[in-house]
């Protein structure tokens, strides 16, 4: 999570802007003048875009679509529930080997992004920018990245839809609705891994929109000034919603 922050702060000095959530699912990487695009012209999510700040230029540059959609970074992979895996998926026009990611951005409590720190690229008209000026409630105060409820049954094979929004690593982005892995709001509660089997789809989509993580006590954080936190599963839904939003003018309760 560390690095990860680390990540977005290198990014917002290069660009003056926090890396984007990306635009759909199994697309092309967006190059612009055989380079990778950048910022809200980007088509992949903020895990690929950060690349370069975690020392994986070679990765970003890569020419191949292919071979970085399944190239697994291991501090993508929180250790407590395995090692780095990659998938095969076929189902609904995806189809290929995904690295899968642990670590979900946070959109705030909009479908676009557009009070969050990860907004959504490529959109018609188009979603501002998160940037530090516009974090109006504090860099400390403001949700970044976290871990991502995950199906304990789902730890080394797949078992739920085999979509890119579900298992797209570096190319899910957002659909325009709350089933957008990769880039969550703070609108559901962080939760516990959850074990199967599950016979309805409630349970799927509810992983499917929560941050969660493996550990007994609660989910691991970072915020936009770099810091690292520990959140409980019993935080205030309120406080957590505050957390995710970056400019609601609300105080933040203690978490």
């Amino acid at each position: 999570m560390k690095q990860i922050g680390l990540g977005f702060q290198l990014h917002h000095d290069t660009y003056n802007a926090c890396p984007t959530g990306g635009s759909g699912v199994d697309v092309a990487r967006t190059l612009a003048g055989g380079v990778p695009a950048t910022l809200g012209e980007q088509s992949w999510n903020w895990t690929y875009q950060i690349l370069p700040y975690i020392e994986q230029a070679n990765l970003y540059q890569n020419p191949d679509d292919e071979t970085v959609k399944s190239t697994p970074i291991k501090i993508y992979f929180c250790p407590s529930r395995r090692p780095p895996q990659v998938w095969s998926i076929n189902a609904s026009g995806s189809n290929g080997r995904r690295a899968q990611l642990d670590y979900v951005g946070c959109r705030g409590s909009t479908n676009n992004g557009t009070d969050g720190v990860v907004s959504r690229s490529l959109v018609n008209p188009r979603v501002p920018l998160a940037r530090y000026q516009n974090i109006t409630d504090g860099l400390s105060n403001t949700l970044v990245a976290g871990e991502r409820c995950w199906a304990i049954d789902w730890y080394y094979a797949p078992g739920g839809p085999e979509t890119d929004w579900y298992r797209g690593g570096y190319v899910s982005g957002f659909t325009g609705s709350s089933q957008t892995f990769l880039n969550l709001t703070g609108t559901s509660a962080p939760l516990k891994d959850l074990r199967g089997p599950f016979t309805g789809v409630t349970v799927p989509l509810l992983i499917a929109r929560s941050f969660g993580s493996a550990h007994p006590g609660g989910i691991n954080i970072t915020l936009a000034d770099g810091s690292v936190r520990n959140v409980s599963y019993t935080i205030n839904l309120a406080t957590w919603l505050d957390l995710a939003r970056r400019d609601d003018g609300n105080a933040l309760g203690d978490f």
